[in-house]
């Protein structure tokens, strides 16, 4: 059952996205504007300070500086009405020896108000600032007049007014302040688009992932993306992941419903018995003939239920042992011991070491060949071969019995399967023998290879990693 989540116009994922965005363009266009405004300031200063500079070459040019004192060559240039009177651009002129002394004014300083003096220390050849006068900001540039002997005798003083670089400045300022909040809400609204539109494949992967249940899971996330973008990515992973999660719940389901029905036998077959003690007195013969049943089923279900965890275990502990031990030993003196009734031919390489648990892989080879004699006529011979080949191990065990099509050799792992050839037969066993084996020799990183005996039998072959002992 889906829970039902109410989703909110605007997530907070998106809000975040959003306000990251507004914040980021919001500074940039500060930052932008401040940069247009400093440069736009700096062009229109430096073309006050080139009229400046032009309109005091000029007058340099009508004058002659002597150490005596100052004389005009000209009164033309003195005389324009920019220097006479206060037009819309005037030049506001003066020149002061370096005690501070007037040498020479233009007339229209009389008419608008004195400015005043400055005793420059710099040797550069021009030095401007902004001054205010009469509350009206004004550009001065200053300059150095030199005699003959290119001493400094007195400082030209010109100023004009900065009006004109007032008013474009306010009216940048207001252009800012009417298009910085159009601005701002363009930057929220395509904010909103972007985080939507960044946002939908992700969407698209939540909906078509709500639409799986546990009741169906083969349904798959299906949206047009590349598997190298993240969104492909996102998908493809969510979609192992359901195969995973797929194929771990089947073999859940086919688990326990193998399980339940092989230890339904045994629990079937102890019922039986205990109603056949219930329903009448016995004798005591009967008594230990039934109990002996009881103990053989009982023992048939603690066989199953412990296999079944070890091979549970294995499976979900995947990293290899570091335990070494000697394969050798444990087959001549174990693994002889536990079947020196049954015809077995054994040829063992000595000295064989191989990573791994020692009982894990006594269980395996005990069920290996459990399973050769028992699918083999009686009396049958079994081999059991141990050697070095190149950079491998291989252990063989050969049989001469029924043998195995090759339509279930790789069936026979599967837990709990039995043929039906073998249950024609009415040979008893779980199906959980051979899915131990292939457990444990995978939880050591070996390979499991089932082959033909010709003319008949079968053969099991692990390859192991080669192990060196050095001394």
């Amino acid at each position: 059952m889906q829970i039902k989540i109410h989703i909110p116009f605007i997530s907070d994922t998106t809000k975040k996205l959003i306000l990251n965005n507004v914040l980021i363009t919001t500074l940039l266009l500060l930052i932008l504007n401040f940069a247009l405004v400093s440069i736009l300031n700096y062009v229109l200063t430096e073309n006050l300070d080139q009229r400046l500079k032009h309109e005091i070459e000029n007058i340099k040019e009508t004058i002659s500086v002597t150490s005596s004192g100052i004389e005009i060559k000209s009164f033309q240039e003195l005389n324009e009405s920019d220097l006479t009177y206060v037009t819309e651009h005037p030049y506001f002129l003066q020149i002061y020896d370096l005690n501070g002394n007037v040498l020479l004014e233009s007339k229209n300083l009389t008419l608008f108000s004195p400015i005043p003096q400055k005793v420059i220390s710099t040797d550069d050849q021009y030095s401007f600032e902004f001054i205010i006068v009469k509350q009206e900001k004004m550009r001065v540039g200053y300059t150095f007049l030199k005699d003959e002997m290119n001493n400094k005798v007195a400082v030209l003083q010109l100023s004009i007014f900065a009006k004109d670089l007032e008013i474009m400045m306010g009216k940048v300022l207001q252009i800012n302040l009417l298009i910085f909040p159009v601005m701002f809400f363009f930057v929220v609204i395509s904010s909103y688009y972007i985080a939507k539109k960044s946002y939908k494949p992700l969407n698209q992967i939540i909906d078509e992932a709500n639409k799986i249940s546990t009741t169906d899971l083969s349904k798959r996330i299906n949206i047009n993306s590349k598997s190298t973008d993240e969104m492909g990515r996102l998908r493809d992973t969510l979609n192992s992941l359901m195969e995973r999660i797929s194929s771990h719940i089947k073999e859940l389901s086919n688990f326990t419903d193998q399980a339940s029905h092989q230890l339904m036998n045994p629990l079937t077959a102890l019922r039986s018995e205990l109603d056949y003690l219930l329903k009448k007195d016995r004798t005591i013969e009967e008594y230990r003939a039934t109990l002996s049943d009881l103990k053989t089923q009982t023992d048939h279900m603690i066989n199953i239920v412990k296999t079944l965890l070890l091979i549970t275990k294995g499976s979900q502990n995947k990293l290899q042992s570091t335990t070494v031990f000697n394969l050798s030993k444990l087959i001549n003196n174990d693994i002889k011991s536990s079947f020196r009734y049954n015809k077995i031919l054994y040829s063992v390489e000595d000295d064989i070491y191989i990573k791994g648990d020692n009982e894990k892989v006594f269980m395996a080879l005990q069920n290996l060949i459990t399973n050769a004699i028992k699918y083999s006529p009686q009396d049958e011979q079994i081999q059991l071969k141990l050697y070095r080949e190149n950079s491998q191990i291989r252990l063989e065990i050969i049989d001469c019995g029924i043998g195995i099509p090759d339509s279930e050799k790789t069936k026979v792992f599967q837990r709990f399967y039995r043929s039906e050839l073998v249950e024609k037969m009415g040979i008893k066993g779980y199906g959980l023998g051979l899915s131990l084996v292939k457990s444990v020799f995978d939880e050591i990183g070996a390979e499991i290879i089932i082959s033909d005996n010709i003319p008949k039998g079968t053969i099991f072959t692990i390859l192991i990693p080669y192990l060196i002992i050095e001394d």
